[in-house]
C-alpha cells in the first residue's frame, strides 16, 4: 500500500550523542518512547528530570538535523 513505512527499531543511549546520527538518518518519523530509568529510586529528582530532558532534545535535536518529517514523543 502506498504510504505504508516498515518500522526498525533502533536503540541509541539517551545520556550520549555517540550513534543519534546513524540511528536517524533517512528516516521519515521518528518515535520517543523511552526514557532513562535508574535501578533504584534516586535520592535528588534532578537525578531523573536532567537526564529525560537531556534525553529528548539529543533526540529532538538528531531528528532535526536527519530532516526527520515527525517526531512522536510518549511520556
Amino acid at each position: 500500500m502506498a504510504g505504508d513505512h516498515p518500522i526498525e527499531v533502533v536503540t541509541a543511549d539517551l545520556t550520549t550523542d555517540d550513534g543519534w546520527d546513524t540511528a536517524t538518518a533517512g528516516r521519515d518519523f521518528v518515535l520517543h518512547v523511552a526514557s532513562p530509568f535508574p535501578q533504584s529510586r534516586p535520592g535528588n529528582a534532578d537525578e531523573l528530570i536532567i537526564p529525560a530532558r537531556d534525553g529528548t532534545l539529543r533526540v529532538l535535536r538528531a531528528a532535526r538535523d536527519a530532516g526527520v518529517r515527525r517526531v512522536v514523543m510518549t511520556t
